[in-house]
């Protein structure tokens, strides 16, 4: 959970702000062309990291093509218009790479299918909406509001037609729109501009979320409405059913691979330097998030897309967004916290496959 938090709220809204902020600098003077480009790769890019969100990237898209346009004499207007098609086909390519390369390719791995829940009601009753024909308001909550990667992902996996999911993911424009102006507006100067980017930026959140929360009410509905259907498709092939015999023989040896590992790390058996090195790591995970969590303006200096770095706070060197003495402690905490957790991880595996071994032997 500490490193989730850390993940999150230290990685994607300082780190990324940072790498957009360099992209921005980079590509001052570049042509329109040339920066609608590279915007379309470094987003492919992003995108296919599971837990970097598109806002970044629709955020750098409005003010990257605002100021190169503006040095091309395009109007405000028509850079903004063009900044949100730019943002749109990177989410809509990003789909299309994620569903046929990630889902359909990897989709055929059991851990793939595992880690999805091809088994469950939940999964099933995804795919029941994915394969309703047309465009339906359930599709469009689940294409928009859904998660950019595990969506796209699932539905390789459950191979549902690209054509249909990239159709499906066109009202995205509408929050992507709204995300670019408030990026377009970071480049105009006065309080009004401001204020306007910040509620802009606001207005996108909760249209994003609205659409998230529409989906779970609509896939709650298709769990319930259609329930009989469901428990079909989770019956066996012979019944003419979709159950995953491989998977559900993948998860049981998970599950007994599970049991020896939770038997080798119980408290009692570790010893002593085991459990003081898990005590450490937590004690050194919980100072770094409170660290982060109550004084985050002594941790990091606060920059945004359009931050000169040549200039303060950052001066051209990217650490210096860390500050010190705060933000280096809840880093370095942090990065301590991690070395003691994976060498536990590392104790545990170790123990657990010689164990599972022997008792396989026996």
């Amino acid at each position: 959970l500490g490193f989730t938090y850390f993940i999150f709220m230290v990685g994607v809204t300082h780190w990324v702000t940072l790498f957009m902020a360099w992209l921005n600098n980079t590509l001052a003077g570049a042509s329109v062309w040339a920066v609608s480009g590279a915007i379309f790769l470094i987003a492919q890019a992003l995108f296919a990291i599971p837990v970097v969100p598109g806002v970044p990237a629709y955020l750098a898209s409005g003010v990257i093509i605002a100021n190169a346009g503006r040095n091309q004499g395009w109007s405000f207007e028509l850079c903004m218009v063009w900044a949100v098609v730019v943002a749109q086909a990177c989410k809509q390519a990003a789909f299309f790479i994620e569903q046929k390369l990630f889902g359909e390719c990897l989709g055929s791995a059991l851990w793939v299918r595992s880690v999805l829940g091809v088994n469950t009601k939940v999964t099933k009753g995804i795919k029941l909406i994915m394969l309703a024909p047309g465009v339906t308001l359930h599709k469009v909550f689940l294409l928009v509001g859904g998660p950019d990667w595990p969506t796209s992902v699932i539905a390789g996996v459950l191979r549902i037609p690209a054509i249909p999911c990239q159709i499906g993911t066109l009202p995205v424009v509408i929050p992507i729109g709204i995300t670019v102006l408030s990026g377009g507006a970071m480049t105009k100067e006065g309080d009004l501009w401001e204020s306007l980017a910040g509620m802009l930026l606001m207005l996108s959140a909760a249209t994003l979320g609205g659409s998230c929360l529409f989906f779970f009410i609509a896939l709650e509905r298709v769990l319930e409405t259609r329930a009989d259907e469901i428990e079909q498709m989770l019956k066996p092939v012979e019944e003419g059913g979709e159950f995953d015999v491989e998977v559900e023989k993948f998860e049981k040896e998970q599950a007994e691979y599970q049991q020896v590992k939770t038997a080798v790390s119980s408290w009692p058996v570790l010893g002593y330097v085991w459990q003081s090195i898990l005590v450490l790591s937590l004690v050194a995970m919980t100072a770094s998030c409170a660290i982060f969590v109550f004084v985050p303006d002594d941790c990091f200096e606060t920059i945004d897309v359009t931050t000169e770095l040549s200039g303060p706070p950052i001066n051209g060197n990217a650490f210096n967004l860390v500050k010190y003495p705060m933000g280096w402690l809840g880093m370095g905490l942090q990065i301590a916290s991690l070395v003691l957790l994976l060498a536990f991880r590392r104790m545990q595996n170790v123990r657990s496959r010689n164990t599972h071994l022997d008792l396989a032997t026996a």
